[in-house]
């Protein structure tokens, strides 16, 4: 099945499970780092699932609330990166990470 634009792409989908790993690890419930970043908690999911993307401004808020730097959150992207075809889709449908 086609993947609908505007739905998380691999880039979201990782950069979320590192915000969400990252959150865990230091043990902060989504709560308290949603009230740190000054988001609702709702759009901290977003960021985590991959649902909404996180900007280069969440991502620096980030890297300061969770004593990373902004590499953190790429990390393990060039060992999978996306395909040809992948950037190909994501170029046509304006969605470019």
């Amino acid at each position: 099945m086609a993947e609908l634009p505007g739905s998380p792409g691999p880039v979201d989908l990782r950069v979320g499970a590192r915000i969400r790993a990252r959150r865990e690890r230091v043990g902060l419930s989504v709560e308290t780092l949603a009230g740190r970043l000054g988001c609702p908690p709702a759009l901290l999911l977003d960021y985590e699932t991959g649902r909404t993307r996180a900007g280069a401004t969440t991502l620096m808020l980030l890297t300061r609330v969770l004593g990373v730097d902004v590499g953190y959150f790429l990390a393990g992207l060039m060992d999978d990166p996306p395909s040809a075809v992948e950037v190909e889709r994501l170029a046509r449908d304006n969605r470019i990470p």
